[in-house]
């Protein structure tokens, strides 16, 4: 896929703009796509605005949509969506830059009216704009929020994802013979409720199935901070300092405060049962 920069200089004709951020990929994107012709895919480019609200997909995630949905170009717009109705900028960035021909946006980002007179006087046609993809983002957090995944996922493209860092945790999980990967979300990412999740990772090209804690770890300590510990199903090696993509699919349980790591490790193995079957029905 190829990024378009607006000090660069490349040659389009007749194109098709899709204006979104992408942000936590839902259906209402795939409704955008959608109304580009299939024949004009190639020819499409998406006008990527900035994301002011939680990361709920990564960029590398939303290049790889968009690489799947066949479209070739995208371009980052960093300035405010609300300087888009500026006549000079509009000319600048989907006239003479993109050769923009038709085009789809949401209107609960842009100003309908003074949008649409702006392309009504530059040719340009408006294939659709009835979208509230950043509505239905709204609902989505609240739900992460309460740890309501199940749902959530039914919301949007694939299974949520927190990507981050793995870094140096306390290592107490060794002691049970349960290591765990300790996750350091991006910046602004937002965090499930606390409780015991089944994830997947694909680590090194194999897909292996997690038992993700979040939350404070009432049974080893009495802090206050928020951590994302991942126990990972039949996974042996080092993490540490990678960056890996975390798939939250369904949360088992609440944490629990047990009276010693033995206990931790009973319920664990219990955890184990559940989150194999569950995968066995949903992968």
């Amino acid at each position: 896929m190829q990024e378009l920069k607006i000090d660069s200089s490349f040659l389009l004709t007749d194109t098709n703009v899709i204006i979104s951020s992408f942000n936590g990929i839902n259906e209402e994107h795939s409704k955008m796509i959608s109304k580009v012709p299939s024949e004009n895919l190639n020819n499409t480019v998406v006008v990527l605005t900035q994301n002011n609200s939680n990361v709920l997909s990564s960029r590398v995630d939303i290049i790889h949509y968009l690489e799947n949905n066949n479209i070739r170009y995208f371009f980052g717009y960093n300035n405010g969506i609300n300087s888009l109705n500026n006549e000079l900028t509009f000319k600048e960035l989907f006239i003479e830059k993109l050769k923009c021909k038709n085009i789809i946006f949401s209107d609960e980002l842009i100003d309908h009216s003074s949008f649409t007179r702006l392309c009504a006087m530059n040719g340009v046609n408006v294939l659709s704009s009835q979208h509230k993809p950043e509505e239905i983002n709204k609902k989505i957090v609240e739900l992460i929020s309460e740890g309501n995944i199940s749902e959530v996922n039914s919301m949007l493209a694939r299974p949520y994802r927190i990507t981050g860092e793995i870094v140096y945790g306390k290592q107490l999980g060794r002691t049970v013979g349960m290591p765990t990967a300790n996750l350091k979300a991006i910046s602004g990412t937002v965090i499930p409720a606390s409780g015991v999740y089944v994830s997947l990772s694909n680590i090194d090209g194999k897909n292996y199935i997690g038992l993700t804690n979040i939350g404070t770890r009432p049974s080893v300590d009495d802090f206050e901070y928020i951590t994302i510990e991942t126990f990972y199903l039949d996974f042996k090696g080092n993490l540490y300092s990678k960056i890996l993509d975390l798939d939250i699919y369904h949360k088992i349980r609440d944490v629990i405060k047990f009276r010693s790591l033995e206990k931790v490790k009973e319920q664990v193995n219990k955890d184990i049962v559940s989150a194999k079957n569950y995968m066995k029905n949903h992968l």
